[in-house]
């Protein structure tokens, strides 16, 4: 490499992307970028008291208003989904 090419700011440029490119790559291989699908199909789950702690209300006001959280029954308890 002469000192042209040291100093030319395309040629060093193109030497910091190369070698990015190449991390990039690394990285990929090393990575499993495929979702995982028990995450999808399973919401965090709250009980009563968890989600009026999450939603900043009282446990009386959750059931107050049951009707417009998402939730469902599991063995007779009512769990919410967070974040819906």
């Amino acid at each position: 490499m002469d000192e042209l090419e040291k100093i030319n700011p395309l040629h060093i440029l193109a030497q910091r992307l190369t070698r990015i490119e190449q991390m990039l790559v690394r990285l990929m291989e090393n990575t499993d970028l495929s979702p995982d699908p028990t995450k999808a199909q399973q919401p965090e789950l709250l009980s009563i008291s968890e989600a009026a702690r999450f939603l900043g209300l009282s446990k009386q006001a959750v059931y107050r208003h049951i009707g417009k959280i998402s939730h469902y029954k599991r063995n007779g308890r009512k769990y919410s989904a967070a974040g819906r």
